[in-house]
């Protein structure tokens, strides 16, 4: 029974979507493109930021010391860098980093 218990609570964990994230980043020519599915931390290039939200519309996104929310279509700066979200939605988004 020890041992079911540790696994039980992350299979609940999981099924909460507590600490579930999972990106992939493609860089080139100065131009990074992010796929997050998911809350949390990802690298693009040598620099990092992290998604905190998800929304219908939009993310809340931290990069380069900055937090703002960009809604789907709206550039937004961060610092050294311009984000522009293609998708954002069900948990998932997809976002371009210049």
């Amino acid at each position: 029974m020890r041992v079911l218990a540790p696994v039980l609570l992350i299979v609940l964990l999981l099924a909460a979507g507590c600490g579930v994230s999972s990106y992939k980043s493609n860089c080139s020519g100065g131009s990074c493109s992010v796929t997050f599915k998911g809350t949390g931390d990802f690298k693009f290039g040598d620099e990092e930021g992290a998604v905190s939200e998800i929304g219908d519309g939009s993310v809340e996104l931290e990069i380069d010391g900055h937090t703002e929310t960009v809604r789907v279509g709206e550039p937004a700066t961060f610092g050294a860098y311009t984000v522009t979200v293609e998708r954002a939605g069900d948990g998932e988004t997809e976002f371009t980093v210049d």
